[in-house]
């Protein structure tokens, strides 16, 4: 919990004049205050705050007299704002959140577009001390009436990230973006906390296509920022076809985000400008517009941002997320995640929280972690390499002199696999040689009495001096050592980067097995996007509950388990995974690659431990084969319109296939709405349905009306179908829904229908 003060700024009644109002806080009353400020000379220092913070990230920089801006211009703002009633406000409400243990937040409503512009993040508490943002959560509040409940997610959260990499900007290194937030997610994706999918190629076609292929409760974009002064619109640069930049711009990038389902509740944007907005449009930058058309919360950049604070950011904020904090605390999470990286830098200033309404548990992720099946792939980008080419990479090196000390320090954060079986073996630097030991000057240890004869003199050397034959030696074979230990090295990248091409993947067709008892994994057949595979499935497998009953391919018959991995699917069904997708298989599936990735297969169980038997599944490659005509994947989802007679499904049914069909939400006729029934056709509010033969479609004349019906090709026989029912196709055609109604021109509402696979045809 915290305790609230919001205040809403905006200009005020005459020219150079603006008003802060409290509207709510600890205390009582509504407190304002007027104040004079010099906003356009603010907004003409931002390039300075800009630059002076960029500067602070340098490994070399130290604390000088221009850093101290952040410090003046944090200051004026507090001390001109927070003063009269609103400080007092300000003071109480600190005073109670203290008292109860609380964090204060504090929310800023900015109705001029010219003061959203400052860096309030920057403000500065000279009593405390203290930036406020770096001690309560700060938030840029754009009040809307119509914001969601908090979502709640059964771990994992599904992040879905993106490098844009136009060619025609400044490079990026993708590989190094990817491996900083895999880093700074690894232990939170190991423990099925979060589940962190990228998207290689950002293309407005790519991202719609990903946006529609899973539901993803965060959006993670990484790539260069602008913004357009004139048309005061922020923008990001996404690839074009040519290779090129293509500007997006926020209100396109909104319209494209509303493709999800659910729509993202979360935006982060690493890009320059991301956060920042014009001067005559209030929702112009990139992060407010986007929250304006419907996104919950936007973390954006109002300035440029180094990669290590980038990392340690979106550290400290993911991992706050991940233990179900909110979004406010998890931005100072990341705030303090950068403060780690040395007392100098000023990157802290740089993110910027954008909020849509009141609520700032945007998810509620507090359940246990998803469970990770052993040999699942935890990400996809970048690639391990396969565990037996690094154990022949470390052997091939195991006997040559000084490898350990010579792969440890060839040992960069690229080469994770050959990090993690070092750590394994406990194989790193070698032990220190012990103390050169230095012989006395004299053979006995004491100097010779001093009427001793003088020790014969030693010839002295002639021409240069040479080192010994010993010396020489070493030095050759050390030469040779390091020669022979690079090659070996360079060998075993290339024995890796075999065994990543070739010797981890199946080819095709191939004949597999998909044990019982196995979850979701790869199968190591590689489906490249629009690839055409097709699957069978034999044998079967042993429900290891009490039961103990047989399951083939297709699964337990008309046997649901809420907490299967697909909970509208048969029990024990043979089910697959691409590219975020999952989708029942069953006895044959024709597969049209949703997505480039690692093909998986499993058993549909949510606790498969103790289940016996296997699925023997064999796959082809058939794209191209004129014969063959994908499937839907399912579950799929259909909205079915009350105003059209019918609506397609992307089922395109096979003879004797089988589709179990769930729909909610209700449908309404007349003007104003006279009756309201669900998929049953049972009038809300009444335990009755009511059947209108003078309206039902034919064959359905004793049916209600409104009821959820299907039709293959639209045509009759109609099938009625209500809440839950299977649909069984007796013939080939393309299914469609619709509603028992003749008369749908008054229609309102819809139904949601989910359609699920649960045997496929003979």
């Amino acid at each position: 919990m915290s305790t609230i003060i919001e205040l809403q700024i905006g200009a005020g009644d005459e020219p150079g004049t603006y008003t802060a109002r409290v509207l709510r806080s600890a205390g009582v009353g509504a407190e304002s205050a007027e104040f004079r400020l010099d906003v356009e000379r603010l907004i003409a220092g931002l390039p300075v705050i800009q630059a002076t913070v960029i500067a602070s990230a340098l490994p070399e920089h130290v604390l000088g007299a221009e850093d101290f801006e952040i410090h003046h211009i944090g200051r004026q703002l507090f001390d001109t704002v927070f003063t009269g009633s609103v400080l007092t406000a300000y003071r109480a409400s600190a005073a109670v959140a203290k008292a109860k243990s609380e964090s204060l937040q504090v929310r800023l409503r900015l109705t001029d577009p010219r003061l959203a512009a400052l860096p309030w993040e920057s403000l500065y508490d000279s009593s405390a001390d203290a930036y406020l943002c770096r001690k309560e959560p700060f938030i840029r509040q754009y009040p809307r009436p119509d914001t969601l409940d908090v979502l709640q997610v059964d771990p994992p959260l599904r992040v879905l990230a993106m490098v844009a990499t136009p060619r025609n900007l400044q490079p990026i290194d993708v590989k190094s973006e990817q491996l900083l937030l895999r880093s700074s997610l690894g232990s939170h994706i190991a423990d099925g906390r979060i589940q962190l999918e990228w998207l290689n190629e950002v293309t407005w076609t790519n991202v719609h296509d990903k946006l529609l292929s899973a539901p993803w409760h965060v959006l993670h974009f990484i790539g260069h920022g602008s913004y357009d002064p004139s048309t005061e619109e922020g923008l990001l640069a996404f690839v074009g076809h040519d290779g090129d930049a293509h500007n997006i711009s926020a209100r396109r990038l909104a319209d494209l985000l509303d493709q999800a389902e659910p729509t993202p509740r979360l935006v982060v944007i690493n890009s320059c400008m991301s956060g920042a907005g014009g001067r005559t449009n209030l929702f112009s930058g990139t992060a407010a517009a986007l929250v304006h058309s419907g996104i919950n919360a936007v973390a954006a950049m109002q300035f440029a941002i180094s990669d290590p604070a980038a990392l340690a950011f979106s550290h400290g904020f993911y991992t706050a997320l991940a233990y179900g904090r909110r979004i406010d605390e998890a931005v100072v999470s990341g705030r303090i995640g950068i403060l780690g990286l040395g007392e100098d830098t000023l990157e802290w200033v740089t993110p910027v929280l954008c909020l849509r309404g009141d609520e700032t548990r945007l998810f509620d992720v507090s359940g246990p972690p998803a469970p990770v099946e052993p040999g699942t792939r935890l990400d996809t980008e970048p690639r391990d390499v396969p565990q037996a080419a690094v154990e022949r990479a470390w052997s091939a090196t195991s006997d040559v002199p000084g490898a350990d000390r010579m792969l440890n320090a060839m040992l960069t954060a690229g080469y994770q696999d050959l990090i993690r079986l070092r750590d394994a073996r406990g194989v790193h630097e070698p032990p220190p040689p012990p103390p050169t030991v230095v012989s006395p000057a004299y053979p006995s240890g004491k100097p010779p009495p001093a009427d001793a004869p003088p020790p014969p003199p030693q010839p002295k050397p002639s021409g240069p001096p040479t080192e010994s034959e010993d010396a020489r030696r070493r030095r050759i074979i050390t030469i040779l050592l390091i020669g022979v230990l690079v090659a070996v090295v360079v060998a075993a990248v290339i024995l890796i980067a075999l065994s990543l091409g070739n010797g981890e993947r199946r080819s095709l067709p191939a004949d597999l097995s998909v044990a019982g008892d196995s979850g979701l994994a790869s199968v190591h057949v590689r489906c490249e996007d629009g690839q055409h595979l097709h699957l069978s499935a034999t044998d079967d497998v042993q429900d290891g509950g009490s039961s103990g009953a047989s399951a083939t391919p297709d699964g337990m018959s008309g046997v649901l388990m809420a907490d299967d991995p697909i909970p509208s699917a048969n029990h024990l069904a043979l089910i697959g995974r691409l590219g975020g997708t999952t989708f029942v298989v069953g006895t044959a599936l024709s597969l049209a690659c949703p997505a480039a990735g690692d093909l998986e297969l499993g058993v549909n169980d949510g606790e498969p431990a103790g289940n016996t038997g296997e699925f023997t599944v064999s796959i082809q490659d058939v794209t191209g084969d004129p014969g063959v005509v994908p499937d839907a994947l399912t579950p799929t989802t259909v909205k079915v319109e009350p105003k059209s007679p019918w609506t397609s499904t992307p089922v395109v049914c096979e003879a004797g296939a089988i589709y179990r069909v769930h729909a909610t939400g209700t449908m309404s006729w007349g003007n104003p709405a006279e009756t309201t029934v669900d998929a049953d056709g049972v009038e809300q509010g009444s335990d009755d349905p009511g059947s209108d033969p003078s309206r039902s479609l034919e064959g359905l004349e004793d049916e209600e009306r409104g009821m959820l019906v299907g039709a293959l090709d639209a045509q009759p026989p109609y099938t009625p179908l209500g809440v839950d029912a299977q649909f069984t196709c007796d013939r080939a055609g393309q299914l469609h829904l619709g509603a028992n109604d003749l008369d749908f021109d008054d229609n309102d509402g819809g139904f949601v229908v989910t359609l699920t696979r649960v045997a496929a045809g003979p």
